[in-house]
């Protein structure tokens, strides 16, 4: 499941009416922060790109793939700050 889809899922609540459960759903967004965080690239991951500079930071499409494209990144921003807009 994509960290958007567990972000985004408030959204859908409230927009049914459905507030009492969006409201409870802060420890999905801390979750969905997790699993961004085991996709997004540190120093200690690098190591075999050419690169390796230039990637730190950046978000892996999946926990098994080595690619970065820009638009994950992207995604996984938006979700995130999206849902905390949601939250707060």
């Amino acid at each position: 499941m994509c960290p958007g889809g567990l972000i985004l899922l408030p959204r859908d609540l409230l927009v049914r009416g459905v507030a009492a459960v969006a409201l409870n759903d802060t420890k999905s967004w801390r979750r969905a922060v997790g699993f961004v965080k085991t996709l997004t690239l540190e120093r200690s991951d690098v190591f075999p790109f050419a690169l390796s500079g230039a990637t730190v930071g950046g978000v892996r499409c999946t926990l098994s793939r080595s690619s970065i494209r820009i638009d994950q990144v992207r995604h996984a921003l938006h979700a995130l700050v999206e849902g905390q807009q949601l939250l707060s």
